[in-house]
C-alpha cells in the first residue's frame, strides 16, 4: 500500500502529514478500545475484533513509516537538528521529577476527572466522557488518555514531558522562521527563554488546559510557517478544543490572516478576497464552527456563562463576566510585565518604544529584520489573548497566562536583536535574562515580585502568591473587602513556579525522617479555617483524607492505593475523642511557619511536647514534634 501511494508525488507531503494524526488518533482509539473491552468483560469475540483493530491500525501505521520516513531520511534529519535535541534531552532531564509530584486543587480536578471518566466513552458523538474540569477539552484529552492508559497515574505528567519537549522544538523552529538572519547561537538562547520562562519550566507540573493550548498553538504557528496544511488545521482542532479561549485566539489570527491578504498592493478588492479564498488559508476556522456547534449543542463548560443575558454578563463584581475591571486590569498587567524578573524584559521594550518614536519622528528606516507573512496573524492574536484575560474577570492565576510566554519571548528576541548592534551583547543580555528565568523557575528570587505581589513566610524565606478574589456568592472580593482571602493563600495562586513544590517536599521529607509505615500517629495542623480537610484541599490539592498513601519505595504522597495508607489525624479529634486518652500514644505533629486563624498555640497545650525535631528544605522550614496526650 505504501508503495502505491508514493507514486503519487504531488500529495506525498500531504501524506507524511496525516501519518502523524493517524498515529496519533489510532494508537488513542486501539488503547481506548482495549481499556473499555477491559472494563466491560467483553467476550472472546470481541477480543478477535480488537485484536485485529490493533494489527491492521499498526500495520497501516509501519507501512506510511517506512514508506514515507527512511532511516536515512531520519539520520539527516537528527544531524541537522542535533542541537535542539541535545536542549530538549537537558529539559526533559531538569523535569523528570515532575512524574512524582503531588496537585493543586485545579489540577487535582484535571486529573481525577480524566481518570474517573476513562473508558466511560462509547465511541459516539456524545463527547462529554473526553472532557476535564467543565472545560472542552477533548484535543487535550486524547493525550491525557494515552498516558492514563500507558503509564497510569504518572501517565498525564509524562504527556506533559513530550508536549513540551515539541513545543520546544516547533518554537525553535518559529524562531528561525521569523529570524532567519540572528546568529545561531542567539536563536538558541531565544529558546532558552522561551523554554526556561517560569510560565513554562517553572510551573509544567501544573495539570492544567492552559499549558495544552499553549503547546498546540505554538505547533499550530510552525505549521503556518512552513506551508503544513493537514498538520495546520488538525492543530488548529487541538487549540480550540484545549480551552475555550483558543476559539479566541485563533479566530484573531485568521483575522489577522486576512488582513494581511488585503493590504497586499497591485490586486484589486475581489481579487484579493479571491487569492485569500484559493489559499485555503482560512480553513482553519472550520475547528471554530465545529467547536461553536458543540458549545451550542452541548451545553458545557464556561460556555453557560456565553449563553447567559448580556445584563447578566455586565454585573458589577460577578464572577468570571467580561467585565472591565481596572483594578483587576492592573492586577493582571503586573503579572504580565513584572512577575518572576518579566520586568527586566519590560524596561527593554520601553527602550524599544524609545527607539521606535525617535526613529518615527526623524523618520529613519527602521530596520526590522523579521518576517513578516506571518507576523500580523501572530499579533492580531496576541490582542485577542491579551484583551480576553484583561477583561474576562476571574481569578488572576498565573496558569493562565502561559500562552503570553510564546508573545513575550519572541518580543524579547526581537526588541534585543533591534536594540543592540554587537553579538556579543546581544548574547550577553539575553543569557543574563534567560538565566534569570531559569533561576526564578526554581527558586523565588526576584525582589520586585516580592515587593509587589503578597507573599507567604515559609520559615526561612518568603514567596509569592497570586492571590487577590476569594469567590463569596458569585462574587470575586477582595482581601480589603473580606479577609477570607487569606485562607487560600496557596491553593492555586502559589503555581507560578517550581518553589511552590516545597511544601509537599518538606512534608515528605518529615514523614521519611519518622520512619513513616503506616503505623506512626500522624496529625496534621488544621492551617486553614480550623479544618483539616479544608488545609489538605488547600495544601495537597484534595480534601478527602482516603486519598492520600505513602510510597514508601520513593518517599513520596501518592494517591495510588497500592501503597500504605497515610493517616492524617485531626488535632481537634484527637484533643475531643476519648478513644486517645490515656493511651501513652505517640503522636508526631507537623508545625509549619504559617497559619490562618489557628490557635497552635491552643492545641499543643493539650500534649506534652517530648521532641523536636526541625526539617528544611531550600528556605523551607517545618518541626516535627513529638506529643504525648495529656490527661484531661
Amino acid at each position: 500500500m505504501g508503495v502505491i501511494i508514493l507514486k503519487f508525488k504531488n500529495g506525498i507531503t500531504y501524506i507524511r502529514e496525516a501519518f502523524f494524526i493517524f498515529t496519533l488518533l489510532a494508537i488513542f482509539y486501539d488503547l481506548y478500545a482495549y481499556r473499555v473491552w477491559v472494563i466491560n468483560n467483553y467476550g472472546p469475540i470481541s477480543k478477535i475484533l480488537l485484536i485485529s483493530l490493533i494489527c491492521i491500525n499498526l500495520n497501516l501505521i509501519l507501512t506510511f513509516f517506512f514508506a514515507q520516513f527512511r532511516f536515512g531520511k531520519i539520520k539527516k534529519y537528527i544531524e541537522k537538528n542535533w542541537k535542539i535535541f541535545i536542549f530538549i534531552t537537558i529539559f526533559i532531564i531538569l523535569n523528570l521529577h515532575i512524574l512524582t509530584t503531588g496537585f493543586t486543587p485545579d489540577s487535582y480536578s484535571y486529573y481525577i476527572g480524566a481518570k474517573k471518566l476513562l473508558g466511560e466513552w462509547d465511541f459516539t458523538l456524545n463527547l462529554a466522557p473526553l472532557q476535564m474540569a467543565g472545560h472542552l477539552t477533548i484535543g487535550y484529552t486524547v493525550f491525557c488518555d494515552i498516558g492514563l492508559l500507558l503509564f497510569d497515574t504518572i501517565g498525564i505528567k509524562f504527556i506533559h514531558l513530550i508536549l513540551a519537549s515539541i513545543t520546544i522544538f516547533c518554537f525553535y523552529k518559529v524562531v528561525c522562521y521569523f529570524f532567519p538572519s540572528y546568529p545561531t547561537i542567539f536563536k538558541y538562547i531565544g529558546v532558552s527563554i522561551f523554554s526556561f520562562s517560569p510560565l513554562f519550566l517553572g510551573i509544567l507540573h501544573g495539570i492544567n488546559s492552559d499549558f495544552p493550548m499553549t503547546c498546540f498553538f505554538v505547533w499550530f504557528v510552525c505549521c503556518d510557517c512552513y506551508d503544513k496544511k493537514i498538520l495546520k488545521n488538525f492543530c488548529a482542532f487541538l487549540l480550540c478544543f484545549s480551552k475555550e479561549v483558543g476559539v479566541v485566539v485563533l479566530g484573531m489570527y485568521i483575522v489577522g490572516d486576512f488582513i494581511y491578504f488585503l493590504l497586499k498592493k497591485n490586486k484589486s478588492f475581489f481579487q484579493k478576497i479571491k487569492l485569500y479564498f484559493l489559499s485555503y488559508r482560512w480553513t482553519s476556522g472550520i475547528a471554530i464552527i465545529f467547536f461553536l456547534f458543540l458549545l451550542i449543542y452541548g451545553g458545557s463548560g464556561w460556555g453557560e456563562n456565553a449563553k447567559n443575558s448580556l445584563s447578566t454578563i455586565l454585573t458589577n463584581n460577578a464572577e468570571n463576566k467580561i467585565l472591565f475591571n481596572f483594578d483587576f486590569i492592573l492586577y493582571k498587567l503586573k503579572e504580565m510585565f513584572l512577575l518572576n524578573f518579566s520586568w527586566m524584559a519590560s524596561l527593554l521594550f520601553l527602550i524599544g518604544m524609545i527607539k521606535l518614536i525617535y526613529k518615527i519622528v526623524n523618520k529613519n528606516n527602521l530596520d526590522f529584520n523579521v518576517q513578516k507573512k506571518i507576523l500580523l496573524p501572530v499579533v492580531s492574536s496576541s490582542i485577542g489573548f491579551l484583551m480576553f484575560n484583561l477583561l474576562f474577570f476571574t481569578y488572576p492565576h498565573y496558569r493562565y497566562l502561559q500562552l503570553f510566554n510564546f508573545y513575550f519571548s519572541l518580543a524579547i528576541i526581537a526588541c534585543i536583536h533591534w536594540l543592540v548592534s554587537k553579538r556579543i551583547m546581544q548574547i550577553c543580555i539575553a543569557l543574563l535574562l534567560s538565566i534569570c528565568f531559569f533561576l526564578q523557575s526554581f527558586y523565588t528570587l526576584d525582589p520586585v515580585s516580592k515587593k509587589i505581589f503578597p507573599t507567604i513566610n515559609v520559615g526561612n524565606r518568603n514567596i509569592v502568591t497570586t492571590k487577590k478574589y476569594i469567590s463569596k456568592n458569585q462574587q470575586l472580593l477582595t482581601g480589603k473587602e473580606d479577609s477570607d482571602v487569606y485562607s487560600q493563600v496557596f491553593f492555586d495562586s502559589t503555581l507560578n513556579n517550581k518553589d511552590q513544590l516545597g511544601f509537599e517536599i518538606i512534608t515528605e521529607k518529615a514523614l521519611e525522617q519518622i520512619n513513616y509505615n503506616g503505623k506512626q500517629n500522624v496529625i496534621f495542623p488544621s492551617l486553614y479555617g480550623n479544618s483539616l480537610d479544608y488545609t489538605l484541599l488547600s495544601m495537597f490539592g484534595r480534601g478527602d483524607r482516603d486519598t492520600f498513601y505513602w510510597d514508601e519505595k520513593t518517599k513520596n504522597i501518592t494517591d495510588n492505593p497500592d501503597n500504605i495508607k497515610l493517616e492524617f489525624l485531626d488535632i481537634y479529634e484527637v484533643i475531643n475523642s476519648d478513644e486517645y486518652e490515656n493511651t501513652e500514644k505517640t503522636f508526631y505533629y507537623f508545625r509549619y511557619p504559617y497559619s490562618y486563624e489557628y490557635d497552635e498555640k491552643e492545641n499543643l497545650d493539650n500534649f506534652e511536647i517530648i521532641s523536636d525535631k526541625p526539617v528544611t528544605f531550600n528556605g523551607w522550614t517545618l518541626e516535627i514534634l513529638e506529643l504525648k496526650l495529656l490527661s484531661k
